[in-house]
């Protein structure tokens, strides 16, 4: 079980927001129903604010990491090749994801690798649920300090998730009350944290916001969704579902970084049936001719649908086969749409648009 971010998070740098409709007034932010007050002592230009909702799901996770056996596939010398598509309700391994290419191999009935069932001894419950916020101030360009709160909804977890902080991410969190945690980092404890986490040279506010983002599960909280759904899409008529969700976001993540500019904005748009993916379709859209020109270059298996979008689309076995990979990868946990739904804002840095 891996306890950071997706390894299909691509770099991206993103504009901090300064100002929104979260902010009452200058030096106040609302999380939630708490107020933060801006810190005395600082000078700062730009304030972000970032939150997860479920981030009590992820710690839990990251912090049972270690009732679960280990799921990569090593050759004959030990190097890792792959990563086992392993199912901890019967603890078998149903298959392998070649980490080098992609592929997935199954395994016949009744030769499936037993890794062994998690250990639950080891596991670890967290109660309720736990929305994490981090408020980031930035001054010429660099992180001046962060404030990060844990929400949590029942005060029972204090103890557990103060622990389970300190053990997964190294990071001492205090008890503002028994429901509201609170870890402050200054510049040097940011520089510190980034280094430790393997991050090389000047670390700038956007490439920390990045870097939470990924550690975290983390997304910009700044009111309305400017990004907007491609307009040229039409449900599918060849496929059975019951659910659809709508995601949006700039897309810069979607590409490489020297093509960032060239993007306007990403759309996913997510079918399923009884709770499990069955369709996926992607578009990014250009800022115009030339740049989605750019962009189609750098991709395989995309349709150009207009000058300027492209659309990237998952279906039937091929949908099915995308699933395989990424369970295989530990990208996502399961084929629900819930799950693909996480990885998309993770990844993308998108946020649901309509459900």
């Amino acid at each position: 079980m891996k306890k950071f971010a997706s390894i299909l998070m691509a770099a991206a740098m993103l504009l901090c927001i300064a100002g929104c409709s979260l902010f009452s007034k200058a030096d106040m932010v609302k999380l939630g129903d708490y107020e933060h007050t801006d810190p005395d002592g600082i000078s700062y230009e730009t304030r972000t604010v970032l939150k997860n909702d479920g981030f009590g799901a992820d710690l839990s996770g990251y912090a049972s990491s270690a009732a679960y056996p280990d799921n990569t596939k090593y050759d004959e010398e030990g190097n890792p090749v792959g990563m086992y598509d392993y199912d901890p309700a019967t603890g078998l391994a149903k298959g392998w994801t070649n980490i080098t290419d992609g592929s997935y191999t199954a395994f016949d009935a009744g030769k499936q690798v037993d890794l062994g069932k998690p250990d639950e001894s080891k596991m670890v419950t967290i109660a309720g649920n736990v929305t994490m916020y981090v408020v980031v101030y930035g001054k010429d360009g660099a992180p001046v300090e962060s404030d990060a709160y844990l929400m949590l909804s029942d005060a029972s977890a204090k103890d557990t998730v103060i622990s389970a902080m300190k053990s997964v991410f190294g990071l001492d969190y205090t008890a503002e009350s028994d429901t509201v945690l609170k870890c402050v980092a200054d510049k040097d404890a940011i520089a510190a944290e980034m280094a430790t986490a393997g991050v090389e040279g000047d670390v700038t506010a956007d490439s920390y916001i990045d870097y939470l983002k990924g550690s975290y599960g983390l997304r910009e909280d700044a009111g309305e969704n400017p990004y907007k759904p491609y307009a040229g899409h039409k449900d599918p008529t060849d496929i059975d579902y019951d659910r659809k969700v709508v995601l949006t976001g700039n897309g810069q993540a979607s590409v490489e970084e020297s093509l960032a500019d060239c993007v306007a904005s990403q759309t996913d748009i997510l079918y399923g049936k009884d709770g499990d993916m069955v369709a996926a379709y992607t578009y990014i859209e250009g800022k115009d001719k030339a740049s989605t020109d750019k962009i189609a270059e750098s991709y395989k298996n995309e349709e150009r649908v207009s000058d300027t979008a492209i659309m990237i689309a998952y279906t039937g076995d091929e949908m099915a086969s995308v699933l395989d990979r990424y369970i295989g990868c530990n990208v996502i946990k399961d084929r629900s749409v819930a799950e693909y739904t996480r990885m998309i804002e993770e990844t993308f840095f998108s946020v649901v648009y309509e459900e």
